[in-house]
């Protein structure tokens, strides 16, 4: 028994016979049991919720390049570099944890920003320096 738990111990000690010689039986004995019984199924039901509705501790993107964002608990470090199409639209993505699961924020303007640049890159395939410049007029809408 570790030194507070002695010191505890004999705390509760005190307070039952300090109730036993005031009250004349053990009426407060039964209240510190029922106390204390309270207090460990509300800690039971704490961790409980904890469990059920645990969240991730992180909620990220977890990709660096491109338009296929993805949200997630273990985000790359570090990322290239290079650039990408579609990483303009980047500025409009974010991630968000809703009913426990991280996802995808909704942005309006993330959907049109990939739509405009996912459409430079299939009209400009065989043309990167061109794919690039309709992503610049993508972002600058």
């Amino acid at each position: 028994m570790s030194s507070y738990q002695y010191e505890l111990t004999r705390s509760i000690l005190s307070a039952d016979c300090l109730a036993f010689f005031i009250l004349g039986g053990p009426g407060l004995k039964d209240v510190v049991k029922s106390f204390v019984f309270a207090v460990l199924i509300l800690f039971c039901l704490a961790a409980l919720v904890l469990v059920v509705f645990s969240f991730p501790s992180k909620c990220e993107l977890l990709n660096c390049h491109g338009t296929d964002f993805q949200c997630g608990p273990n985000p790359p470090e570090a990322c290239t570099m290079m650039y990408a199409l579609g990483d303009g639209c980047r500025k409009y993505a974010s991630c968000e944890v809703v009913a426990g699961k991280c996802r995808l924020a909704e942005n309006p303007l993330l959907a049109e920003c990939i739509s405009c640049v996912n459409y430079c890159g299939l009209r400009h395939r065989d043309d990167a320096a061109a794919a690039f410049e309709c992503e610049a007029a993508c972002l600058s809408k």
